[in-house]
């Protein structure tokens, strides 16, 4: 006996402008604890490397600057 194959169709009713958004929002949503964590990281580098020299921080954003 054979199984039926199953076969899923979704029906979206938004514009692919407004599936984009709705996507970049749940991204941007699903991220945020660890942007304001990389965040809280490089100022408390910041804060710790008052010497005045620019180039002195973390690798984050030394990877970032190139």
């Amino acid at each position: 006996m054979d199984k039926p194959k199953l076969n899923f169709r979704f029906h979206n009713p938004n514009t692919p402008e407004e599936l984009t958004k709705i996507l970049l929002r749940v991204c941007i949503d699903a991220n945020m604890k660890k942007v304001e964590h990389i965040i809280r990281e490089e100022a408390a580098v910041a804060l710790d490397n008052s010497t005045g020299d620019k180039n002195e921080h973390s690798g984050i954003l030394q990877s970032i600057d190139g």
